[in-house]
């Protein structure tokens, strides 16, 4: 038998430098390995079973190291890739390290040789391999009884023989077949064939040349299925009492271990009386093999189950901030980090492993959440989101909104304050905010803030020839109409921006080019919630086109960072089964950052003196810009401080018809209450 390691892996699972790897196999046809291995098998057999019982376990030895080293020779799976590819737990994580959520495809927690009570293992090895230190990676001795059972029943597939290290190829194979989503596979890797156990056999033998014993006892113990959802034996020990797994007791120790044969028939928690019962079993074969004494064979056996299952959680609908849950996930589903095609990172996330830093700023947050809470919205009907962004970063602090997580009536699994490109719901018209793009497209151009534009009358119709586009308009006219009291005639940009007067900012866009502010627009990462283009049509200074609080929120953070507009991401940092994934701020310079300032300063306005007073918070620099559509359904302030950028919407999600709805009014306040208690 080959030499084992003399020092365990340093991790308690996958790929480690003091790990052997398998010899590299010599490759026959296929079939002819098998068919001499098939022989050597039956020649082992014999031997055994024809051994006068003074030489069996010798001869049982040797016949075991003379198979193991033929199925040694052929070629298997690397143990080190399969190991490392058992299912277990992503954490996801705020900016401070605190939890938001745990998600698995498997509920499992990889644990350490030194995390596992020793008589917990001496249990597991007692009930299902009690000769698991004396042979390789088969027993000679228990594949010999096993088909002698077998011929003499007429069943070929009946008793199996396994071995923990079979068990253990065996488990590693399945997970393999069901990852690879191949129903065929799954299928395969369950047949009760001669060839699937001759699988399962050749697994194991490189395993034994490639682990120590007490590394494959740990891997079996993290692998297998205890039952109540847990997989591995801290699952199994936290689901059915609540501790950990280096905390066991005999009493508990002897339970879960015999759950393994059986998870449902044995099962406390629905079957204590046999569960009490596989306990004994396992407690007398640990007295019998001397693990145990007489004495605490007894006391072990005499104690209550002693149950206190704790019912894990996972997912988003588990956390406390379970629309920013669902965008991180959506995000590291979709981030190149994980895997080049999604089917390759939607395998990644299921093999878990993964703990999952993202921006989100627990104060931050709790503001956003306890200002939304407390909004009294105007109608029935309405509703409100938020989206707080970190400018120069690109990082979103905070997704907020008074529709709950969930998919009961009343209840939402989208957030609306983010686009559909990233699973949100929000597609509302982004109204007077637009106009900043507007204003910063003529600057751009040349124009000043003290530059005069002429505002015609509130319903004056304006000739579709005189705009400036790169798309046919047409030849008719389009009557823009302002707000109830909005002044008109000649203006500078600033007025016209602190008083939003759209006939003044129509007619500037006029002169501008309408493609050269929806290019403006969509280089600070504004487009259509859909990702689609803006449509360049007149109305776009007047925000016609659906938009989010994110995107806004992000565009107007780049007028904070000089220019610099940088993606929104949930993503800061992650580390997983290959170690670190980093998510690097994307950010470009899309705006002079002399341009940048002109905007702030027209933004200070809006709040100072303009439709944005109620946003103003003292001892704060504060700039930005309300918005309001036509029929009121949507209300806007979306603004900046120093180091912050936040956009709240406040409206009717069906898009109803509503008068003397404001943003100044609704959006602007909620705006104020998030942010005042985090401004820097």
């Amino acid at each position: 038998m080959p030499t084992r390691p003399t020092q365990p892996p340093a991790s308690p699972i996958g790929p480690d430098p003091r790990v052997r790897q398998a010899r590299a196999p010599r490759r026959p046809r296929y079939w002819l390995r098998r068919a001499a291995v098939a022989f050597g098998v039956v020649v082992a057999l014999l031997a055994v079973l024809l051994a006068v019982p003074t030489t069996r376990d010798a001869l049982a030895t040797d016949a075991g190291r003379t198979l193991d080293m033929a199925l040694g020779d052929i070629s298997a799976p690397d143990v080190a890739t399969l190991v490392a590819q058992v299912p277990q737990r992503n954490r996801i994580l705020a900016a401070d390290g605190s939890l938001i959520a745990t998600t698995w495809w498997q509920n499992r927690q990889i644990v350490a040789t030194q995390d596992v009570a020793p008589i917990m293992r001496q249990a597991q090895v007692a009930i299902e391999d009690a000769r698991f230190y004396e042979h390789g990676g088969v027993d000679a001795t228990g594949l010999a009884r096993a088909v002698f059972t077998n011929v003499t029943s007429g069943d070929a597939t009946g008793q199996g023989g396994s071995t923990i290290d079979m068990q253990l190829a065996k488990n590693l194979l399945q997970l393999q077949a069901q990852l690879s989503g191949s129903d065929s596979a799954v299928a395969a890797s369950t047949d009760k064939t001669v060839s699937r156990k001759l699988d399962d056999m050749v697994l194991a033998a490189h395993l034994d040349s490639s682990l120590s014993k007490e590394q494959i006892l740990t891997d079996y113990l993290n692998v297998v299925y205890y039952g109540e959802g847990a997989y591995g034996v801290q699952a199994a020990a936290q689901r059915f009492f609540g501790v950990d797994a280096d905390k066991l007791s005999i009493a508990q120790s002897a339970l879960l271990a015999g759950l393994v044969q059986a998870p449902t028939a044995y099962d406390p928690l629905t079957n204590p009386d046999a569960a009490r019962a596989r306990r004994e079993v396992v407690l007398t074969a640990m007295r019998d093999q001397g693990m145990i004494g007489a004495a605490r064979f007894r006391t072990a056996n005499a104690a209550a189950l002693g149950l206190h299952p704790v019912q894990p959680t996972q997912g988003c609908s588990a956390s406390d901030h379970p629309q920013f849950c669902d965008f991180a996930t959506r995000r590291m589903l979709a981030a190149p980090q994980l895997g080049q095609t999604q089917a390759e990172r939607d395998r990644a996330w299921r093999v878990g492993g993964f703990t999952v830093t993202t921006t989100l700023d627990p104060a931050v947050q709790k503001s956003t959440d306890a200002a939304i809470a407390r909004q009294r919205l105007p109608r029935s009907a309405f509703r409100d989101a938020a989206a707080v962004v970190r400018p120069g970063t690109g990082a979103v602090l905070a997704l907020g909104q008074d529709v709950a997580y969930g998919a009961q009536s009343g209840q939402s699994m989208q957030s609306m304050a983010l686009p559909a490109t990233d699973g949100g719901s929000g597609a509302f018209q982004g109204g007077s905010t637009f106009k900043t793009f507007t204003l910063a497209a003529a600057l751009a151009d040349g124009y000043s803030l003290d530059s005069t534009i002429d505002a015609p009358d509130s319903g004056t119709p304006m000739p579709l020839s005189e705009f400036n586009s790169c798309v046919p308009l047409g030849n008719g006219s389009w009557a823009p109409k302002n707000a109830p009291g909005d002044p008109s005639g000649t203006m500078t940009l600033t007025t016209a921006l602190a008083n939003s007067v759209n006939t003044a900012f129509v007619a500037l866009e006029a002169k501008v080019g309408i493609c050269q502010v929806r290019d403006v627009a969509q280089a600070l990462g504004v487009r259509q919630s859909d990702g689609q283009d803006l449509q360049p049509l007149p109305s776009l200074t007047l925000g016609a086109s659906p938009t989010a609080a994110l995107p806004l929120a992000a565009a107007y953070a780049t007028f904070a960072a000089d220019g610099r507009y940088c993606e929104p991401t949930p993503l800061a940092s992650a580390t997983g089964p290959s170690g670190a994934l980093t998510f690097d701020p994307q950010c470009r310079q899309v705006l002079d950052p002399a341009i940048a300032e002109q905007v702030r300063q027209a933004l200070r306005e809006v709040v100072t003196s303009g439709t944005g007073t109620s946003a103003s918070i003292p001892g704060t620099w504060v700039g930005g810009k309300t918005g309001t559509t036509d029929t009121s359904a949507s209300t806007w302030f979306t603004g900046i401080t120093t180091d912050l950028a936040a956009s709240v919407w406040v409206g009717d999600p069906a898009g109803g018809s509503y008068r003397s709805i404001y943003g100044g009014d609704v959006a602007a306040p909620l705006w104020r209450r998030i942010i005042e208690p985090v401004a820097g």
